[in-house]
């Protein structure tokens, strides 16, 4: 997770701090994006609220002061954004099948993985996206949107509300 890409990093910079500084920065640099294509996932039409979305989440204090330091919050965020955006897509608009199908699943577990191993906390997104991955077939991608959607933004909710109750 966040030692593998602080190394990758590293590679660039040296060893040096900026490495894993500029990982959270990257990473945090990402997740309202990730956010923005969460939204537009669940709901085509709604342009303005992914917008908004996008722009709570980059002025997000919580978000903005873990991209500043050392932290492994938000690269954890982004593979998990990035995991429910894959599952989302390899569900396809109205439970569809996709043309790159098998490629957004193995995108999705895999950027679970990173996101365990990143922080464990996310193991809680591994049910509903189980679930969705077994039952793509059978049942409508909208109807594990609300779910997938819900449980992220709980976890997010969660580590935003964990913030205050320290005093940062």
């Amino acid at each position: 997770g966040y030692p593998f890409l602080c190394f990758l990093f590293g590679l660039i910079t040296g060893p040096t701090a900026l490495a894993g500084q500029a990982v959270s920065v990257v990473c945090g640099s990402l997740c309202p994006v990730l956010v923005y294509w969460l939204v537009l996932q669940c709901r085509r039409e709604a342009s303005v609220a992914a917008w908004l979305a996008g722009l709570m989440m980059s002025l997000s204090y919580y978000a903005v002061s873990s991209s500043m330091s050392f932290m492994s919050d938000m690269a954890g965020l982004m593979w998990a954004l990035l995991s429910v955006n894959a599952m989302l897509a390899y569900c396809g608009p109205d439970g569809a099948p996709t043309a790159f199908r098998k490629r957004w699943l193995a995108l999705s577990a895999a950027a679970l993985a990173f996101a365990l191993l990143t922080r464990w906390g996310y193991a809680l997104l591994a049910l509903p996206l189980g679930l969705a991955a077994l039952t793509a077939d059978m049942i409508a991608a909208q109807v594990f949107s609300f779910p997938l959607s819900s449980t992220l933004m709980l976890s997010i909710a969660f580590r935003i509300s964990s913030t205050f109750e320290v005093g940062f």
